[in-house]
């Protein structure tokens, strides 16, 4: 800044980002323009990108969960932390459970009593296409985000986004789509800004029945669309005892928590956890380039983390699936990292998920 006035200066040679100066305040400070996403070719954003998968979880009454029997006091289990949560304490012994040992703590399966609707998830993790699509609509029409988020490719995650950016994505994604926005500040208004965080204190979910629009998946049901194993018995004796029986009378098998989403065996197992999780990478990579799991989902374990609706303690929300960047341990279904939602850490992305229609 020269002589009160503005410098030109272009940011058309960054490819994801153009940050404009619109003016001046008092002695020199600028006042910036929210940041815009350079818009992307037509017919960019493919089916894969949207396709929403259903999740019978109405039929589904009882979750096999691994509970530490034996508590060392070096060190405290992920396993443990992902099930101590108020409304998650109500256990009762499955017989059709087994014993595993991990790192020298007994382990048993217990059921975890569930009672949710059916749902859609997000057959893939929301990519750059979408997200920079629905973002430039959504700055024109009064919403407001924290961060543009990471472009390393159209088809691949959106990475560096907060919760607070994630759920007003949702709102927007839903209000272009012509479905009602799920997300409500405390007086009923549509949460828009992202950067207005105590509007998010008492946040209000708008349940309706029908047309509902986009939201993220709460704990229970990233699980259960996680480790979900169809309803025919896997030839994996190990995989076979861990069934539960569901309403519709239907046997339902079921990942091993110390296993990848859609894998055969546990995570130590670094060629098995390849062929469904990306990891162990030097950056985020395409989208369902891996195996997909029972339900058709990818890339439910590894690539980029993906934000959940429930809070780990409170304050901070949860995150799941493990990244790119992390090592084959963290690419399990059971292992869960709490984040203040503001954070933007540069693996964690998101995934869509819908009330069915």
């Amino acid at each position: 800044m020269k002589n009160g006035k503005m410098e030109k200066e272009t940011t058309m040679k960054r490819m994801a980002i153009a940050v404009v100066c619109v003016g001046m305040i008092g002695s020199g400070g600028l006042v910036q323009a929210k940041p815009v996403i350079k818009p992307l070719p037509k017919g960019k954003i493919t089916l894969e990108m949207t396709r929403m998968i259903d999740v019978p979880a109405s039929k589904i009454t009882i979750l096999p969960v691994e509970i530490a029997v034996q508590s060392p006091s070096v060190e405290k289990n992920k396993r443990q932390e992902l099930y101590t949560q108020p409304s998650e304490t109500e256990y009762s012994i499955n017989p059709e459970g087994f014993l595993n040992n991990h790192k020298g703590i007994r382990f048993e399966y217990r059921e975890k009593k569930v009672n949710l609707p059916d749902f859609q998830i997000g057959q893939a993790e929301v990519t750059w296409a979408l997200w920079s699509d629905v973002y430039n609509w959504a700055t024109k029409n009064g919403y407001k985000f924290a961060n543009t988020g990471t472009n390393v490719g159209i088809d691949k995650p959106v990475k560096d986004i907060s919760w607070y950016d994630a759920i007003v994505w949702m709102n927007a994604y839903s209000e272009k789509s012509n479905k009602v926005p799920v997300y409500l500040a405390g007086n009923k208004s549509v949460l828009k800004d992202a950067e207005n965080e105590g509007a998010f204190d008492n946040m209000v979910l708008r349940v309706v029945t029908k047309g509902n629009g986009y939201r993220l998946p709460t704990e229970t049901e990233w699980t259960i669309a996680a480790r979900f194993n169809g309803t025919k018995k896997p030839a994996n004796p190990a995989l076979a005892k861990l069934f539960t029986k569901g309403k519709d009378g239907k046997t339902y098998y079921w990942i091993p928590e110390n296993h990848a989403s859609g894998a055969t065996k546990n995570v130590d197992d670094n060629k098995e956890t390849a062929r469904v999780a990306w990891f162990g990478q030097k950056s985020v990579q395409k989208i369902c380039k891996k195996a997909k799991n029972a339900l058709n989902i990818c890339d439910m374990s590894g690539n980029v983390w993906e934000w959940q609706f429930t809070s780990t303690d409170g304050k901070e929300r949860g995150i799941r699936g493990g990244s790119w960047n992390n090592d084959s341990s963290e690419m399990d279904v059971s292992y869960v990292y709490g984040r203040i939602p503001s954070d933007n850490y540069t693996g964690i992305g998101f995934r869509l998920a819908r009330n069915v229609p």
